[in-house]
């Protein structure tokens, strides 16, 4: 996993709001033109909570908690497009694009001894790591028929049309406690991280390791659907 750049200290935290810019061009083809592209600009998006239960790992600094949130996506890519076939069907292309969000790695442990098991490792940050990009390119297809009292819209819609497997954020397992020596374990225990020792897949357990995919809500990263619908004006 990549690790997020260092926060510097003193230098005042951009807005929460992503800049945004908007292009509208047209498609020099026979096709019927119109395309529209929308891309959010590199930012960043800082806080030092993530929600109404989350607690600092030491009370008296709060302000070190200060670190990506948990929306921060770097780069966000979104392409929306529509090109009309002739006087046949309508083309309509979704492309969305994104860099990865932050991850909070903990122990899973009390190690200060304030009852509360959220600590980090030594030195590591809070959201210090990232998780995966995301990637859905979806299209639409439409067709409107003519009758002579009503006019029929049929449309067929496919979402992930490359069946691009996308994880889930809160499959990714981000806490330790299976690579660092338990309580009554000893510090050269078999299977756990050692001092002065690498660290391998064989004492990192699951850790880092994403292990389920997004849920099923159609047009969020899920596996490829298709769906069909069809419309009818009077």
């Amino acid at each position: 996993m990549r690790s997020c750049s260092p926060i510097r200290s003193g230098v005042p935290a951009p807005s929460d709001f992503k800049s945004a810019l908007v292009i509208v061009f047209p498609l020099s083809t026979k096709l019927t033109p119109l395309a529209a592209l929308t891309e959010t600009l590199p930012s960043r998006i800082e806080n030092d909570t993530d929600d109404i239960n989350f607690r600092p790992v030491d009370s008296r600094q709060p302000d070190a908690e200060r670190a990506a949130s948990l929306n921060d996506r770097r780069h966000v890519l979104a392409v929306n497009g529509f090109v009309r076939v002739g006087r046949l069907i309508d083309l309509v292309p979704v492309l969305f694009l994104s860099s990865g969000q932050p991850l909070n790695v903990t122990t899973g442990r009390d190690d200060n001894g304030d009852t509360i098991f959220n600590d980090r490792p030594v030195g590591v940050a809070r959201n210090s790591e990232r998780t995966s990009g995301f990637a859905q390119f979806d299209l639409g297809l439409v067709r409107e028929v003519a009758l002579t009292a009503a006019r029929l819209e049929l449309r067929a819609e496919i979402f992930n049309v490359f069946n691009t497997t996308n994880f889930a954020y809160d499959g990714i397992a981000a806490t330790l406690p299976n690579a660092l020596p338990g309580s009554g374990e000893s510090a050269t225990q078999a299977n756990r991280v050692q001092p002065g020792q690498p660290y391998t897949a064989a004492n990192a357990g699951t850790f880092g390791r994403a292990t389920s995919t997004v849920g099923r809500t159609v047009g969020l990263g899920t596996n490829r659907q298709v769906q069909f619908a069809v419309r009818v004006g009077f």
